[in-house]
């Protein structure tokens, strides 16, 4: 049976949340689905990658909040069967609306973080009163989705649900194309150097991915052995991190391209790849490197990267000096590095398009 679904996104920027939504509503509208993609405020690098059968509806309000009369006015108007949201404060406007709307419209609440430590690492006040409406409003959902199991666990915790009302997803991650994408060509010259290892990072330049750490330990490889350090991703911390390789007499040795839209074929021409967050849900950039055939090192941060690399592949978050101990020693042994790619290897199928299309869709059709 063809439904109607919409998915309500906070404002659209260039993160893993929208590159997963995306990709998300593109396989929905294939089903013979209306899709609709209703958002806080539209814009960002990815609107214009928005499958043609995805109908896009801005509803052009400064914040979550203010977005409230927006979407209650398109939930009377448009009445889809299923209302997908996606983060805390977005997913409680969603259960709002629908109260105000009168509509018999179903919510899927969904989380993609670990939401304990996004709400401490944000250090506002109004956060510490949010897992109060959190639970209010998850408790009127008809289904709340975690995109991991750690993410999920953190979610019981924090709001007090039971464990058993939360279903864990995981990110339709790995493009179909990706392979293709992955050949195409690098104009870096650093990646065409075969005699000098490049260690690879990816993301928003923010607070969460800490690259501070990643830069700290870089520095350390750099003085026991021949390396470059290249960072994919934009952001507010830009400026920090430059002052920092500065600091650090590391700058000639690191890049800081920028976001790349296609970010596979730096990953699979790196050496090693590093994912250095305090924080995640499900870090889609680690599971892209995996996919792509680079060895990874993450630190073992809530939540994800426990669910999918080796405990051999962790390091404490804000250990710098583990995790440049630990980056020598794959560089120089390049064995234990495949090791750890090919223990890796059996978790990617959860991540496929297809896998996370039948588990969204069963769903809906339980909650119709």
């Amino acid at each position: 049976m063809n439904r109607k679904i919409a998915f309500f996104l906070p404002p659209l920027g260039d993160g893993g949340l929208e590159r997963s939504v995306l990709k998300l509503t593109e396989l929905m509208a294939g089903t013979g689905s209306g899709v609709d993609l209703v958002t806080v405020k539209a814009g960002g690098s990815f609107l214009g990658k928005i499958h043609p059968d995805v109908r896009v509806v801005d509803l052009n309000a400064g914040r979550a909040l203010s977005s409230l009369p927006g979407l209650v006015k398109y939930l009377k108007q448009q009445r889809p069967n299923t209302l997908v949201s996606a983060q805390y404060y977005i997913n409680v406007v969603a259960v709002w609306a629908k109260s105000l709307a009168g509509v018999s419209t179903k919510i899927i609440v969904t989380e993609r973080l670990a939401t304990s430590r996004a709400l401490a690492y944000s250090g506002k006040l109004k956060d510490k009163l949010l897992p109060v409406l959190m639970r209010r409003a998850y408790l009127k959902a008809n289904a709340i989705v975690a995109v991991s199991r750690g993410a999920a666990e953190d979610l019981a915790n924090l709001v007090k649900l039971p464990a058993e009302r939360i279903i864990v997803i995981y990110n339709p991650v790995l493009d179909n194309n990706i392979v293709e994408k992955a050949a195409e060509a690098v104009d870096h010259p650093w990646f065409s150097d075969k005699q000098r290892p490049v260690i690879l990072g990816a993301g928003r330049l923010t607070g969460q991915k800490d690259f501070a750490t990643l830069l700290r330990a870089f520095a350390l490889v750099r003085k026991r052995m021949d390396a470059r350090l290249v960072i994919l991703g934009e952001g507010e911390r830009r400026g920090e991190l430059e002052d920092l390789a500065k600091h650090l007499g590391v700058s000639e040795d690191i890049a800081l391209p920028g976001f790349m839209d296609n970010p596979y074929k730096y990953m699979t021409r790196a050496t090693l790849f590093i994912l250095s967050s305090v924080y995640e849900g499900m870090p889609n950039v680690l599971i892209e490197a995996l996919a792509v055939g680079t060895p990874a090192i993450a630190t073992d941060c809530p939540s994800g990267p426990c669910e999918i690399l080796p405990k051999s592949a962790l390091v404490s978050v804000c250990d710098y000096k583990a995790m440049a101990e630990k980056i020598t020693n794959l560089l120089k042994d390049p064995q234990q590095a495949n090791q750890i790619l090919e223990k890796s290897q059996h978790k990617l199928d959860s991540f496929r398009p297809e896998t996370c299309l039948r588990s969204y869709m069963e769903l809906i059709e339980e909650n119709a």
